[in-house]
């Protein structure tokens, strides 16, 4: 039977640590076809407790915090959509989960159902911003935001959410939920007055009711371990030292390896018709950055293994305007590197007689932005329409150390030398969780603000080949002398 409800023999008390994207979803209906409902992306973070009420029923509550942001979304080709900040809330969630183990694998999968309450922190920002673009079919659109807040100083949401773990023998676990979040009542509107050529004025609202999809990472730390009976403890160790009362096998108990690859950047821009990368001619890797590193490695457990690394992240500022709905102007020039520093847990899924591997991975990372407060600036003239137009920049960083959480998977293959080696191919992505480098872009036309944005907080998707070389230790036999478990 591949999947079965778990059951173990007493109840365990879990404390989470949770952090990862969110994306706020804001609907709009727009009788003029100009405006589509918006996808946001930013961070959620926090922590919880799961007590389980039985071997497969489980409750949970917590806290955890989330700032929401707003913006507007056009059907064209733009690659962005602006993003404001918009409030602040910490939600208090009441879940009940339902665990389905699978016996092949250790790995569990968990239903998950829930009510959340999000009180705002502060005072919600009100932010008013117009501008003007060119649509699809050439039209000029002129448009004015202005958001407006309604009476509620709390967020009310319902949630359902699928979390996969892997277990460790200890019971810690590495969990991946996804997770969709509906909301029960409008915080705050988002109004904006369009017109097409300078034609009749148009209006649609978008409505922030905290709805919001998430990926959230999470380290799950068993806290009933340490009142949990000492007999149940030595049994459960003598139970995952052996199989049968076969020995577990470890290969070797280091490794390290090294990689090569591209990083491509994600950014948020506060202004549709400007973003890091243009609508088109971006190319596979012309918007890309050099991507390498080193990993050293311990074996856990035959197929589970932890390591810490460093990579090299080389960097570029660019920026493009597309008011034209065409690129009108591409900037891009050097900037200072940066250097992260990952922990990653890998499991080592054997698919064909330990010479190939699917080997899935994810963990956290600090990285560190070699950059002074201002390190780049200049002007340049671009042609919106018929006018010529200038625009000036300045970057900078605005953070000097940055928190990022990843995941990731990659094929290894067993390479057939004198000595053990293995060469992989892997995609990882990287969220990052404080904003690191910015932007500030100035034109001469007539906008409210008049300060334009382009933000980098550590997130991205990473390609690389690479190498993993076990080392020292040889084959050991975890166990190899313990009786079968019926003898116990």
């Amino acid at each position: 039977m591949l999947f079965t409800l778990a059951a173990n023999a007493q109840v365990k008390t879990y404390v989470t640590l949770e952090a990862g994207p969110a994306w706020d979803l804001n609907k709009t209906q727009d009788p003029g076809g100009i405006f589509i409902r918006s996808s946001i992306p930013g961070s959620l973070g926090g922590i919880g407790i799961w007590q389980e009420l039985s071997p497969y029923v489980s409750f949970s509550t917590g806290a955890y915090y989330h700032s929401y942001s707003g913006g507007v979304n056009l059907l064209d080709q733009r690659p962005h959509q602006a993003r404001v900040e918009s409030f602040d809330a910490l939600f208090i969630p009441a879940r009940l989960g339902l665990r389905i183990k699978s016996s092949a694998f250790p790995i569990g999968f968990t239903l998950i159902s829930g009510y959340h309450l999000g009180f705002i922190m502060g005072d919600l920002q009100l932010n008013n911003y117009s501008s003007s673009l060119v649509d699809p079919l050439g039209g000029v659109v002129a448009y004015q935001v202005q958001e407006s807040a309604t009476t509620r100083s709390y967020v009310q949401l319902l949630e359902g959410s699928i979390k996969a773990d892997y277990r460790f023998p200890n019971n810690w676990q590495l969990s991946f939920s996804v997770a969709r979040f509906t909301g029960l009542a409008p915080v705050k509107n988002t109004t904006i007055d369009y017109s097409l050529n300078g034609g009749t004025s148009q209006q649609t609202t978008y409505r922030n009711n905290g709805t919001r999809a998430q990926a959230l990472f999470s380290l799950d730390i068993p806290v009933s371990n340490l009142w949990i009976n000492k007999d149940y403890r030595a049994q459960r160790r003598i139970e995952h030292s052996s199989f049968r009362g076969k020995g577990v096998t470890k290969d070797h108990d280091f490794y390290f390896g090294a990689d090569f690859g591209a990083l491509w950047r994600e950014f948020a821009a506060s202004n549709p018709a400007i973003g890091a990368s243009p609508m088109d001619h971006r190319g596979v890797f012309r918007y890309s950055n050099m991507h390498t590193g080193l990993f050293f490695g311990y074996m856990l457990t035959g197929s589970t293994g932890i390591d810490i690394g460093a990579n090299f992240q080389r960097s570029s500022s660019f920026f493009a305007l597309m008011y034209d709905h065409e690129v009108d102007l591409v900037n891009k020039e050097r900037a200072p590197f940066y250097l992260e520093f990952p922990v990653s847990l890998r499991y080592f899924y054997n698919v064909y007689k330990k010479k190939v591997y699917i080997v899935p991975r994810m963990g956290a990372s600090m990285i560190m932005h070699f950059a002074g407060a201002d390190y780049l600036s200049g002007s340049l003239p671009f042609t919106y329409g018929n006018s010529a137009e200038t625009v000036q920049y300045n970057a900078g960083r605005t953070a000097r150390f940055g928190y990022i959480v990843h995941a990731g998977i990659s094929a290894e293959y067993k390479i057939p030398i004198v000595f053990t080696s293995y060469a992989f191919v892997q995609t990882t992505y990287y969220h990052g969780l404080r904003d690191m480098d910015q932007i500030e872009l100035v034109t001469s036309l007539n906008e409210t603000p008049a300060v334009n944005t382009v933000t980098y907080r550590g997130s991205g998707w990473n390609t690389s080949i690479g190498i993993r070389i076990p080392i020292l230790g040889g084959n050991k036999n975890c166990g190899a002398n313990v009786p079968k478990r019926e003898d116990y």
